[in-house]
This record gives structure tokens, sequence and C-alpha cells, in this order.
């Protein structure tokens, strides 16, 4: 395809190894509650089992955190936004088909389609994005209406011809000048 691209995400780092600390102390503090209020733990202890440690339990959160947010990309053309999102998922949205763009957590930006809404995360240069991608949506918006203006100033062929159809009709005889007026109206929408 010949799409220009026009701007590319830059994924935010900082944030991500930010949220990554954050998931580490959150599944720790969560998974040291869980322990200290089940049995699990103890009766592990028992048997000789090693349980996994809550700090074991805090790593595997936050390497699904990592899995979820780092393959994240956006990248916009003039004729699509297109890149991936959590946990790697392709997506390619026509301008045609985005409806509405907005600003979420996490640095993020949400694509609106008819069919639901996509959001990207830890995006460095997306009010660059949003704005750009608004900018695209208002153009087609514009486009639609000086389309549908010149569509509704033209004359609708089918009917000229059907006119014309009639007036050979009256002309050979075959109707007569009050059934030509009666069809004439109907089909000019008088």
């Amino acid at each position: 395809m010949d799409d220009k691209v026009l701007i590319k995400s830059e994924q935010d780092k900082e944030g991500l190894y930010t949220i990554v600390i954050i998931a580490l102390i959150i599944g720790t503090l969560l998974s040291c509650f869980i322990f200290s209020k089940s049995r699990i733990h103890s009766v592990a202890s028992e048997k000789g089992i090693v349980a996994l440690s809550p700090f074991f339990i805090a790593i595997i959160f936050s390497v699904v955190v990592i899995l979820w947010l780092r393959k994240e990309e956006l990248i916009v053309t003039d004729k699509k936004v297109y890149g991936k999102v959590a946990f790697g998922k392709r997506v390619d949205l026509p301008i045609d088909s985005i409806s509405a763009v907005s600003t979420s957590l996490l640095k993020g930006i949400a694509v609106g389609t008819s069919s639901g809404k996509i959001s990207f995360k830890l995006i460095n240069n997306r009010d660059e994005i949003h704005s750009l991608i608004s900018k695209l949506i208002m153009e087609r918006q514009k486009e639609e209406k000086t389309k549908t203006k010149i569509v509704t100033q033209q004359p609708n062929s089918t009917n000229a011809d059907e006119l014309k159809k009639y007036k050979e009709l009256l002309d050979s005889g075959t109707i007569t000048q009050e059934e030509f007026d009666a069809k004439k109206k109907q089909l000019l929408g008088l």
C-alpha cells in the first residue's frame, strides 16, 4: 500500500519500570496477606512441601504486567491506525472506521470504533498522536459533508431517465397529459 506514516508512538520505558516496581510491591503485599490468612502455607510446611513464596508470586505478577505492556506500539498513517496492544495483539483500524479518540490512564490513547474501544498504553508522545488522529477524523467528516452536498445537488439520473421515458409515451399518445403531469410530480418530489 501507499500509506504515508505520519507518526509512531514512543514507548515510556520509565513508566513501564515504575509499573513493574508497583506490581512487585502490590503482588508481594497481596500474596503475604493471602498467605497469612490461609492455612496453605502452614499445611505445606508441616508436610515438607515447599510452598510458593509471596515474593515468587509477586515476580509472576510483574512478568504478566511486563508481557501485557512492553510490546504496545501505535503507528498513524494517512489512511489507518495500526500497531500492537496488550500482549502484542495486532490491530489495524482504517481512519474511516474510527469514530472517536481520547487520552486515558498510564499515558494512554483510546481509539473508538463502532465495534468498541482499543487502548494503547505508556506512550510518551500521546498528545501529539491524539491531536493528529483528531485532525484526521475531522478532515474525514468534512470530506463526507462535501460529498453529501455534491450528491444532493446533482439531479437523480434514474428519475430523469424515467421522466424522459414518460415524455416519449406522452408524445406517442400512449398516456394523457394528466397522467404525465402526475408522474412528473411524483418523480420530482413536488
